[in-house]
């Protein structure tokens, strides 16, 4: 876990400051998407999961612009 937090906030902090936010939002979903292929998900559970997880990212975005 260590390891995967460490190149998270790596590649956070290589994105350029006008795209991090778009980014740090992004790899939620990339992380999801890592998460179930690796643990062999089904793709409509996996389906449900990734949306689940933009609509998310989503609404945090909203509320941090407020």
């Amino acid at each position: 876990m260590g390891r995967l937090t460490a190149t998270w906030l790596q590649e956070l902090k290589n994105t350029p400051e006008p795209t991090r936010v778009e980014r740090l939002r992004s790899q939620g979903l990339d992380m999801a998407r890592v998460w179930a292929q690796t643990r062999g998900t089904a793709e409509p559970i996996r389906t449900d999961l990734l949306a689940e997880v933009e609509s998310s990212a989503r609404h945090a975005h909203r509320e941090v612009k407020l």
